[in-house]
Parts: structure tokens; sequence; C-alpha cells
């Protein structure tokens, strides 16, 4: 048994080395992992009960494991799983616990099947809850992206909405300008009286007929 544990356990240890934790949350994870030690030498060491008592509490090791496959990943997972498999191996070799029978390689088998059965429970677990944190990180990092590019999005619109302002604002100005310039120069050239200004289109119509113009050649503007 511990030839396969040891593997994984060192396998999944060499993965997400960056991984820290919290304060809290090795206060937790001390108090799990001296839970399932202390309930798995219960259940496997005679802590509580005689040699010759062996009363099927190997259930008793299943919540601290899900809690701590649920609570801290794979590693973690792993880890308790050796700790496990380790007080289970040295209890049933010393006879102790629920799978100590008389014939050992039934003893053996025994535990055998039921460390696998909590390793690939806890694991798959763990690699649920892993999956699925992973998922909330990537959406929470996505939301972020989308989040900053509509704001990205939205200073170029303002930016863009500010320069039609302006534009619109200089057009009207320019316009203004302009037609106040018309203004101040069909008043100056109608009160000009002794000079004929005529202004023709590219056509040679006649489309401007000053004062000047209707005093000195006798024509009206009509």
């Amino acid at each position: 048994v511990l030839i396969v544990a040891a593997p994984l356990f060192i396998l999944l240890w060499n993965r997400n080395r960056r991984e820290r934790w919290s304060r809290l949350q090795v206060l937790e994870a001390i108090f799990f992992a001296a839970l399932l030690a202390y309930v798995a030498l219960v259940v496997f060491d005679g802590v509580a009960f005689p040699k010759h008592d062996r009363f099927p509490l190997e259930f008793l090791c299943v919540p601290p494991i899900i809690w701590i496959a649920y609570r801290f990943g794979q590693r973690a997972t792993a880890a308790a799983v050796f700790l496990l498999t380790a007080i289970a191996l040295w209890g049933t070799l010393h006879r102790f616990g629920p799978f100590a029978v008389p014939n050992s390689n039934v003893s053996m088998l025994l535990m055998d099947a039921f460390v696998g059965v909590i390793t690939i429970m806890g694991l798959i677990l763990a690699a649920v809850v892993s999956e699925r944190q992973e998922g909330e990180v990537a959406l929470l990092q996505a939301l972020g992206s989308l989040e900053t590019r509509v704001q990205e999005r939205t200073i170029s619109l303002a930016s863009t909405v500010a320069d039609l302002k302006a534009e619109v604002s200089l057009r009207k100005r320019t316009e203004h300008s302009l037609r106040e310039s018309q203004e101040r120069l069909s008043l100056m050239i109608e009160h000009v009286k002794d000079y004929a200004i005529i202004m023709l289109d590219p056509d040679g119509r006649v489309v401007s007929w000053n004062t000047g113009a209707e005093r000195i050649k006798g024509y009206s503007a009509a």
C-alpha cells in the first residue's frame, strides 16, 4: 500500500508549489490532520478499544477525508490518505482494527480495498472542487478583463464624443463668424454709393447690385 501511496503523495505534492495558505487555513489544516490521525488511531490502533474488539468503525475516517478534499485540494488529500494508510497498515499488521482477521492475506486485502476506495473518493472530490475553483478564477479573470475592455471602450467613446462636440462647437462658431462677416460685407457693399459693386454668378447673371450701381447705371436691383 505504501509503495502505491508514496509515489502518489510525491507526485501531487510536486504540483502547484506556488500555492500559499493563509494562517486560518494552516490552522484548519492542522486541526483536521490531527483529527484524522486521532480517528485513524481509534479505528486501527486500539487507542479506544482493546485489541480483541473489532468494531466496524472504519467509516469514521470518511468525513475528515471528505472535508480535507473539499477544503484543501488534491495535495492535502494525498497527504491525508498517506497518513491514514500508514496508520491503517501499522494497525492491521499488529492485529488491530476492523480488518484484523486470522488470515493475514485477507486482512491486507480488506485494508487495501478500504484505502483504495478512500483514495479514489477523496482525489475525485478534490479534483472536482479544484476544477470548480479554477473555473471560478477563470470566470472572475474573464469578467475583470471584460470590465477593463468596457471601461477602455467607454473612455474611448467619451473621448470621441468630446471631440465631436468640440468639432461641432468649432463649426458653429465658424459658421456664425462667417455669417457675421457676410452680413457686414453685405451692409458695407449696400451702403457704398460712389461705386457700382456688382456680383455675377459663373453664368454671368447678376446676383448682387448695390445702391451705387443703381445710382450710376440707372437700373434698380430688381
